[in-house]
């Protein structure tokens, strides 16, 4: 497991007006970056009107010009205003006046939730679901501990959608075994202790002081698991134009260093994060989690346990950094409304970076210079490089499975084809402490060396190597790229031998072989298992 520290980043997006290609190395780009963002007054009453004048945009603390300006009011992209000043001539916009559409994408954390705490929140989705336009597309996924299932791909149909959501509410949820276990805990910690609790007792932390012994070997590993599972089900989806959002319904997530992927996802892909709070007031009140709640200096809090505490901070977290909103308590059942708001009237920016591809994140601060107003926006990007990119996706097809699984016959025996390649696996070699290296042989379609069958010779191509790894125990490796090169054989395929370093345990991999040049790609999913 990798963890990293919570960042807030922006993620570039390439304006409908401005298209690039992919740059490797020191060479440069120049590409848009977007930046919508909600303005508020001080009685959070959302403010229309503004122009790209009244807008400040730092990028690492320096400001930059506002390339591109439009305001979108109720799903409609407005004319650019003129800026008040005859001089300073506005900005075009991004887009066209126009209707502009909305994705949103719907992650269900069936890992953590308890089933009937989410359907709830599920119907009230389903309710809200004449919100969508005909521009806007919804996609639904669930993660159910193990694997990631995409209930829905990107539609407009409402059917379809209302169909997923049923079958979403019809699928089983381990949420229960969370809350005995926190259960549980309590009930150990209490043990021998005298039945007159001390009222201002330290045993119960609130958030500000939840601690990582505060939550349970096997609940920390679910938690790791089901929010790298949401950061896949945004790599795992094509990217699609307009407005981009996540509904991300929580289960429960105490701790904020896990969903640091998650955010950083979120923020390259382009996502605002809509965090939804699930369980609505927390079921698993104990007598010691009320009095930890009870200030030394004022009243007790409204029937919330520390946990509960931590939970809401780190879906705050989420939404703050991405420009979204979390959905609270009983604001858990307007998640869909609230989201529908913030993603139909909002400020349309864009500015045009140097791109040098080399992994950079860059801060982004985003002002209004009237008073009194207040703006929510993403408030960095990331200067992607092609090999990052081509992780992300590695790690989001191995989520999701390859969708060429054991229900289509023994893989061994199949033939490579223009869409797919053949893995095969020789003995491993021990490689030092629980680790080994593992001889593979691709054989690729011809067509992916620039061939075709009967055709020898030629230049060779130069091929790169993602290779995502994943235990039982949602366990993950760190595999390096491998370049290699293929030349055209004559033959209907080509063949290649490369070496894999990995990890002494039964796991799956994804092998995902991309074409720079050309954007062609291959993938495979196999079974490892030590021994066998």
């Amino acid at each position: 497991m990798r963890f990293l520290l919570l960042a807030a980043l922006l993620i570039p997006l390439a304006a409908p007006a401005q298209t690039a290609e992919e740059t490797f190395g020191e060479s440069i780009d120049v590409r848009v970056v977007n930046v919508e963002a909600v303005v508020t007054d001080g009685r959070g009453e959302r403010v229309r009107g503004l122009t790209a004048g009244d807008f400040r945009l730092l990028v690492d603390g320096v400001e930059v010009p506002v390339d591109y300006f439009t305001e979108v009011a109720d799903g409609v992209a407005r004319p650019a205003p003129q800026s008040g000043e005859e001089s300073v001539p506005a900005p075009p916009a991004p887009t066209a006046a126009g209707p502009v559409g909305r994705s949103l994408l719907v992650f269900i954390d069936e890992s953590l939730s308890i089933a009937a705490q989410r359907d709830v929140v599920l119907k009230e989705i389903e309710r809200d679901l004449d919100r969508l336009g005909p521009e806007d597309r919804m996609a639904v996924v669930a993660f159910d501990g193990g694997r990631l299932q995409r209930l829905a791909d990107w539609t407009s149909d409402h059917r379809t959608l209302l169909k997923a959501f049923a079958e979403a509410r019809s699928r089983p949820a381990q949420g229960i075994l969370t809350l005995a276990e926190r259960r549980s805990a309590f009930g150990d910690k209490q043990l021998g202790q005298d039945d007159d609790l001390d009222f201002y007792s330290s045993e119960f932390r609130p958030y500000d002081r939840f601690e990582y012994e505060d939550v349970q070997p096997q609940q920390y590993s679910r938690l790791v698991r089901v929010v790298e599972a949401a950061a896949a089900a945004l790599r795992s989806f094509s990217l699609p134009p307009g407005r981009k959002a996540m509904l991300v319904l929580s289960g429960g997530w105490p701790l904020t260093r896990p969903v640091a992927r998650l955010v950083q996802d979120a923020n390259r892909l382009g996502y605002t994060l809509y965090p939804v709070d699930v369980p609505g007031i927390d079921i698993a009140q104990t007598v010691g989690d009320v009095r930890a709640e009870r200030p030394m200096d004022g009243p007790a809090r409204v029937l919330t346990s520390p946990w509960e505490q931590a939970s809401h901070h780190t879906l705050h977290l989420l939404a703050a950094a991405t420009g979204g909103r979390e959905a609270i308590n009983s604001n858990r059942l307007a998640a869909l409304e609230r989201a529908d708001e913030d993603t139909r009237s909002y400020y349309w920016l864009g500015f045009s970076p140097a791109w040098k591809a080399n992994d950079r994140h860059h801060r982004v601060e985003l002002k209004v210079r009237r008073p009194g107003l207040d703006v929510r926006a993403r408030s960095g990007f990331s200067d992607l490089s092609p090999a990052t990119l081509a992780e992300m996706e590695t790690e989001g097809l191995l989520a999701f499975g390859t969708g060429d699984k054991g229900d289509k016959g023994d893989k061994g025996d199949r033939q490579p084809g223009e869409d797919h390649m053949q893995v095969e696996m020789g003995e491993p070699r021990q490689a030092g402490w629980r680790m080994v290296e593992v001889p593979v042989t691709l054989v690729l379609p011809a067509a992916i060396a620039g061939g075709t069958a009967g055709t020898a010779g030629g230049e060779d191509t130069e091929l790169v190597l993602s290779v995502g790894s994943l235990d039982r125990f949602g366990g993950r490796s760190e595999l390096p790229q491998i370049h290699f090169k293929v030349s055209p054989s004559g033959g209907a395929q080509v063949r290649s031998e490369v070496t894999v370093r990995l990890r002494k345990a039964e796991q799956r991999l994804v092998f995902h072989v991309r074409d720079p040049r050309t954007g062609k790609q291959l993938v495979e999913e196999v079974s490892y298992q030590p021994g066998k």
